[in-house]
């Protein structure tokens, strides 16, 4: 009637193709997300791990050297006794 274009319209198919490449493709997109969360948490999992460790290293650094140290001031003590 000439107020329309002559242009074919497409098809439920085609309709129902998009709409499952579009939700396909935000599917893959939110995988892709939560894996990237689940990354970035065994990345911090793992930076606490070796803060801990560091820590603990620290400590028992600072006990070795309290286990020399108390030697050495006992018999520092031991010398300095009146006789």
């Amino acid at each position: 009637d000439g107020i329309r274009d002559s242009v074919a319209s497409r098809g439920l198919g085609d309709v129902y193709k998009r709409q499952l490449l579009v939700l396909l493709i935000i599917l893959i997109l939110l995988i892709l997300l939560i894996l990237l969360i689940l990354l970035i948490l065994l990345i911090l999992l793992i930076l606490f791990i070796l803060l801990t460790l560091l820590i603990l290293l620290i400590l028992l650094i600072l006990l070795i050297l309290l286990m020399l140290l108390i030697p050495l001031l006992l018999l520092t003590l031991l010398l300095h006794l009146p006789s």
